[in-house]
């Protein structure tokens, strides 16, 4: 439910983002992939660069709503990118499409590429969702079915 809801919210923001994004702020999203990919190469999960990510995407949007919106909803989605990581952890394939999607959305922002940005944003969910879809028994057993556990036990 969460992808369904950010798929329609960060697509349109990659879009906007591609319309209205500084140099610098451009520069940032590469920055912050550079970290990502650092913090899955080191062993790490990528939760807060990758979220940060997507923030950076809505500040670039230059529109305070989409900040506040994903603000609102950062906790839910720090905890379903927890998820989502931690299944494209167990395969090497899904990292590397991740940040091959991730790398998508940046470069039609950079390129100032609204139709694009808004095709790599949307395109980033669906994959986000298949992947979940094909994480094993064992995965949701475990560390996925942990994660989904504290999803829900949230209040609201």
């Amino acid at each position: 439910e969460m992808i369904d809801l950010r798929r329609a919210i960060e697509a349109e923001a990659a879009g906007l983002a591609a319309e209205r994004a500084t140099p610098e702020q451009v520069q940032g999203l590469y920055t912050t992939l550079a970290a990502l990919q650092e913090a899955f190469a080191g062993g790490g999960d990528g939760v807060e660069e990758d979220v940060r990510f997507h923030q950076q995407i809505a500040a670039a949007t230059g529109n305070r709503h989409y900040v506040e919106v994903l603000g609102f909803l950062e906790q839910r989605i720090r905890k379903v990118t927890r998820i989502t990581r931690a299944n494209e952890a167990r395969r090497a394939s899904f990292a590397q499409q991740v940040q091959i999607e991730h790398e998508a959305i940046v470069r039609a922002i950079g390129a100032g590429d609204a139709a694009a940005a808004r095709r790599a944003g949307h395109t980033h969910m669906v994959n986000a969702a298949k992947r979940i879809r094909q994480a094993d028994e064992a995965f949701w057993k475990n560390e996925g079915g942990r994660y989904v556990n504290e999803l829900h036990s949230e209040p609201g």
